[in-house]
């Protein structure tokens, strides 16, 4: 299994609890990255992995000039470990992947975990698809973008990411600033254009000021700074708040009220299957992925991304309303529980490895 790189993520997470959940009896499981070797605290994922006796490798690629020269590495592992079948995620390891494994004479799927509506990547990744075995999309939503962009849909397959909810303590509000009795709103994610932070912060004055809320973003990443000066610039450093990259992230949204994630584009946001699965209720854009999660209760947890009235009212609308919040907890915890296990995707997955296998 290869991947672009293994710092903590959702489609990283997802990518290990596949690669560990696989049957030992029936899989030999080895990993790649083609990033650097993560740090402590960043390292758990690879911790994970060799606590469950798979193997990890990394090309220590550091930048994008880097990991277009890591393909020999790639290669290179390939030749060595000559596997049945490989399975990528992640575009860089799509890319790169699937042209080694097609050169060795490899069976590979591909993973699209994104609706990412940069064409450019999609006329690369449809190239590489064309000798692909299989394209593994993470959501109907997904394949059907793909489809869109020209693949070819006899090789495409949904495989939704899959969880297991695990009780989590919420962090002390105090340990963050965080009044007891203010409503606390959380967003968990890369601090990127496609999460939408940008829009969302530039629109908090109509809503924020004369309310008792706070807004944690929790994560790290290219707009940190912009962030950082939109807050400034509006007056709201004692309600919007940056934290940073948090180990303990998943706490942070149980002691909050409500997760927004007011995402451009997604595939199946991970971090919104973990909201759910502590029975918090979510605002989100209507992004791919979104409804496919969270079902007949989509309407009351969705705005359109840009129309800043109608996300205003709908975000009030959850943050006055305590009933109504701990309501659609409860139907999104009991949705993942029953749609969303970790446990089917590993095995749809097992399925998918024996039988590009056996038409090898």
């Amino acid at each position: 299994m290869l991947i672009t790189e293994l710092e903590l993520g959702g489609a990283e997470q997802r990518f290990c609890d596949v690669a560990c959940g696989l049957d030992t009896s029936r899989f030999e499981t080895h990993v790649f990255s083609l990033g650097p070797p993560p740090k402590p605290p960043r390292a758990a994922l690879v911790d994970k992995l060799r606590d469950r006796g798979v193997s990890v490798q990394f090309a220590d690629a550091h930048s994008l000039k880097q990991f277009w020269r890591a393909s020999s590495s790639v290669r290179a592992w390939l030749a060595d470990l000559s596997p049945h079948v490989m399975q990528t995620f992640l575009f860089h390891a799509n890319v790169l992947g699937g042209q080694a494994a097609n050169r060795l004479g490899i069976p590979f799927s591909m993973g699209i975990r994104v609706a990412d509506p940069r064409k450019w990547r999609s006329w690369i990744e449809r190239r590489v698809s064309r000798n692909a075995g299989r394209v593994v999309c993470v959501s109907e939503s997904v394949r059907a973008f793909v489809a869109g962009r020209g693949f070819d849909e006899k090789k495409l397959e949904v495989i939704e990411n899959g969880v297991s909810p695990e009780a989590v303590a919420p962090i002390d509000r105090e340990q963050i600033g965080v009044p007891s009795d203010a409503t606390l709103l959380v967003c968990v994610g890369r601090l990127h254009q496609q999460k939408g932070l940008d829009w969302l912060v530039q629109h908090a004055c109509s809503w924020i000021k004369d309310q008792r809320c706070h807004l944690l973003l929790v994560g790290d990443g290219p707009q940190a700074s912009q962030l950082s000066a939109s807050i400034r610039a509006q007056g709201l450093e004692g309600q919007v708040r940056l934290l940073g990259w948090r180990a303990d992230a998943k706490a942070i949204i149980a002691a909050s009220d409500l997760l927004i994630l007011p995402s451009r584009w997604e595939g199946m946001p991970n971090v919104v299957m973990e909201a759910m699965g502590l029975g918090k209720a979510v605002l989100c854009g209507e992004a791919e992925g979104v409804r496919d999660l969270l079902g007949e209760a989509a309407d009351a947890q969705t705005a359109p991304f840009g129309d800043a009235n109608r996300w205003s009212k709908r975000l009030l609308s959850l943050a006055n309303d305590a009933d109504t919040r701990h309501e659609l907890g409860e139907a999104n915890s009991a949705r993942i529980l029953k749609h969303f296990s970790r446990s089917v995707m590993v095995g749809r997955f097992e399925s998918l490895f024996e039988r590009l296998a056996s038409e090898a």
